[in-house]
């Protein structure tokens, strides 16, 4: 799904605006260590490279990337095929496209009911859209949606995740965090959870990207509040020590939703750790900004598209536990497939 994911995302760029983008080096510090979740490597095991990989001694990734700290001896991989993409621009451009392709968009009405049986859909603007086939990609909202056309919700819980923006600290340069100087980063930190667990987390780290808010993005990967609210439904039953298989180590439920610039102490902690740890020059004491992003999060960490159990003219694209937008076109593909019913592109 990657490779044709990138293709597909190399076509819209050839033929619209996309902006600025461009390919970056993905840098995986200290990687010897299982990478089941950045690489689906097998667990305990080296990771195995393919094309475009290579691996460099920490002494070699600090020479061709200055701004990083990481142990001389310590073994990295390098990952020189990753693209780097504005999403804003990207979902202009699909956009776009779609209209072009006689595409109708009700933009700021929110569904309040879809009538299965008359195969009308209906918004708090008064809108009324038929159809044939209904395909939901509704996000953290999948489950309020579900309910308004009667159908069983998923055992899906949305996560509040946070993302960090970082500027140098004094006496670095902004330039040299910018994309071609600095690699996208992706590794882990130890640390202690609340609960006193000892474990590890995933952090990543994007350079500044042209036309982009000109400071580094950098998150932890997994580790947001849980939510169970009127907007963001648990399927009945649902139990927050199944939720998401071990990947997340908080186990209470928030009742609303965080502010979008509300700091979670808990994520900064760990990017904080991270940064001072890999990326020294940076200044994560200080965020230049703070936001929040949803995830849809699946207990097995599997996507869910396909049509709904209770109705095959219902599709539903969601649950991509944080990585839906990298993966869009050929979610699309594949719909489109299932809508009218050719071999996917996986069995093509």
């Amino acid at each position: 799904m990657v490779i044709r994911s990138v293709q597909l995302w190399q076509d819209l760029q050839a033929e619209e605006d996309c902006g600025e983008h461009g390919r970056s080096p993905l840098l995986y510090p200290n990687q010897t260590l299982e990478l089941k979740e950045i690489k689906k490597a097998h667990r305990g095991e080296t990771m195995r490279l393919r094309d475009g990989q290579r691996r460099l001694t920490g002494r070699e990734a600090r020479a061709q990337f200055p701004g990083l700290r990481i142990s001389a001896e310590k073994e990295c991989v390098l990952d020189e095929q990753t693209l780097c993409l504005s999403a804003n621009h990207c979902l202009h451009a699909l956009q776009d496209r779609a209209k072009r392709h006689g595409a109708v968009f009700y933009h700021g009405e929110q569904v309040v009911r879809i009538d299965r049986e008359r195969k009308v859909l209906l918004t708090d603007e008064g809108s009324s859209v038929e159809y044939s086939s209904l395909v939901l990609t509704a996000g953290p909202w999948t489950n309020r949606t579900l309910a308004s056309a009667t159908l069983r919700c998923l055992p899906l819980f949305v996560s509040a995740e946070q993302v960090h923006y970082l500027v140098p600290k004094p006496g670095h340069d902004l330039a040299d965090f910018s994309l071609g100087k600095l690699p996208v980063v992706a590794g882990r930190v130890g640390l202690t959870t609340p609960g006193g667990v000892s474990t590890e987390f995933l952090v990543y780290t994007v350079p500044i990207l042209p036309g982009g808010k000109e400071a580094v993005k950098c998150a932890t990967h997994a580790q947001g509040e849980l939510m169970s609210t009127p907007e963001f439904q648990l399927k009945p039953g649902s139990a927050t020590s199944e939720m998401g298989g071990g990947r997340f180590f908080r186990r209470g439920l928030r009742t609303s939703q965080p502010g979008h610039d509300e700091l979670d102490e808990f994520q900064h902690k760990i990017v904080s750790y991270f940064v001072e740890k890999v990326v020294p020059g940076l200044d994560a004491a200080r965020p230049k900004l703070v936001c929040r992003c949803l995830y849809t999060n699946t207990e097995d960490g599997e996507f869910v598209v396909g049509p709904h159990p209770q109705d095959p003219d219902v599709l539903l694209a969601t649950g991509f536990n944080g990585e839906g937008f990298k993966f869009a076109p050929v979610v699309g593909e594949c719909l489109a497939c299932l809508l009218y019913t050719s071999p996917s592109p996986r069995d093509s």
